[in-house]
């Protein structure tokens, strides 16, 4: 989720949910333990738990390219 500051608008750049469990059986977490804009802000990094089927405990690090017109202006 993209949210600006100067507005309090919000907008959705990825949907993680769907994708990673279709491709790959994973269901991802809702909790968030880390998260860091590259310093250019083309991507970010996210750090969360999710789970094959059974149980949580399977840590995973997704990484995110935020579209050019997405990304902060200098």
């Amino acid at each position: 989720m993209q949210y600006d500051v100067r507005t309090g608008r919000r907008k959705a750049i990825a949907f993680l949910q769907d994708y990673y469990s279709e491709k790959y059986g994973y269901r991802v977490g809702e909790q968030v333990y880390g998260m860091e804009i590259s310093s250019d802000g083309s991507f970010v990094v996210i750090v969360e738990n999710g789970t094959f089927p059974g149980s949580f405990g399977h840590p995973a690090l997704l990484v995110v390219e935020i579209p050019e017109e997405e990304r902060p202006r200098p």
